[in-house]
């Protein structure tokens, strides 16, 4: 019998072994379930040492100012150094969740859901990797002036002001659809109230109003100015030669998920026949059926393409801003503090 799933992480759920079992009888070969386990021990790395809570302070996001002075540069700088930090722990998180999802519902022999997790993996990962390709064509510019004007207390620069990364990482963190203030509308009138301060706020409004736009306007304008539709970024990930299965994956994976396949995660028994009296339809339940069996195996091999997709995207991250991270939270921690 082969080893149930097995990974000393208490952050992932372990796959069953009587499943395990079931799972080979039904044609799932062994390499592809050790394939599994070897990149849930790669991705171990990253979603073990995540916290149940995570406090990072980082100012709010400002207008530029019509003449940039230090003060204003270290503290936008210091918010992308926050926003970096929260936008690695969003997607580690939300990729040990997808992961989880994906074996208890393999143990719970819930094929539909399994693929639905698998299928999302493929989009955070994507989108991830999408967020590190704009790091990797900042990095010659954190390197070269951003890390040399907060070490060296050289003068204001208008070109270090990069308000496109604060918009790329409110985007990736919060998604298209955000509510900044409070709870979500639940009457009308809340929803009136909420459209003041917020979406249709737009910048034209707020001059005509002669006062500034608020801070949720702003957001909610770079959000819905750059939206990014997540097959562009599959297709992106896709044209490397290392993922170029991703996209081949997604459309599998979005074919199983959909309506017109709900039946391929129930089965149906052989058995089930057409008379001239009645139409007999035998479900099979939780036994795997051929179409299910398939579903499983999508969606193993849809995780260990996200995880895959998902190191290089951190590593990606990681390589490019890792020194403004460390270097704005806590090297320069007394000079940012003399400009709070």
């Amino acid at each position: 019998m082969e080893p149930a799933l097995q990974h000393d992480s208490k952050s992932i759920r372990q796959l069953d072994r009587s499943r395990m079992s079931e799972l080979l009888n039904a044609g799932i070969p062994s390499s592809l379930t050790s394939e599994l386990l070897i990149s849930v021990s790669s991705i171990a790395r990253l979603i073990d040492r995540l916290p149940e809570t995570l406090t990072v302070k980082f100012p709010a996001t400002q207008r530029a100012p019509t003449e940039f002075d230090r003060a204003f540069l270290v503290n936008h700088w210091k918010e992308v150094a926050g926003r970096t930090m929260v936008a690695q722990f969003t997607a580690d998180r939300g990729l040990r969740d997808l992961l989880n999802g994906v074996i208890s519902a393999i143990n719970d022999g819930n094929v539909a859901v399994a693929t639905l997790c698998a299928r999302a993996a493929i989009e955070g990962a994507a989108s991830y990797d999408n967020l590190s390709q704009s790091f990797v064509g900042r990095k010659e510019k954190i390197e070269a002036q951003v890390l040399p004007f907060l070490c060296e207390k050289l003068g204001p620069n208008k070109s270090l002001y990069d308000r496109p990364m604060i918009d790329d990482l409110i985007r990736f963190q919060h998604g298209a659809r955000l509510w900044p203030i409070g709870n979500p509308p639940e009457t009308v009138s809340e929803w009136k109230k909420w459209r003041a301060q917020c979406r249709y706020e737009s910048k034209q409004d707020a001059k005509k109003a002669d006062r500034e736009q608020s801070l949720a306007g702003q957001m909610l304008d770079a959000l819905s100015a750059n939206q990014r539709n997540v097959l562009t970024s599959i297709e992106k990930v896709s044209g490397r030669a290392r993922n170029m299965a991703a996209l081949g994956l997604y459309d599998m994976l979005s074919e199983f998920c959909h309506p017109n396949a709900a039946n391929r995660s129930i089965g149906i028994e052989s058995g089930s026949h057409l008379s001239d009296e009645a139409t007999v339809v035998c479900f099979a339940g939780l036994r795997w059926t051929p179409e299910a069996t398939k579903g499983v195996w999508l969606s193993i091999i849809g995780m260990i393409e996200a995880i895959d997709i998902h190191i290089g995207a951190h590593n990606a991250v990681h390589e490019s801003s890792h020194d403004l991270i460390v270097g704005v939270t806590s090297r320069f921690r007394a000079n940012l503090a003399g400009h709070d």
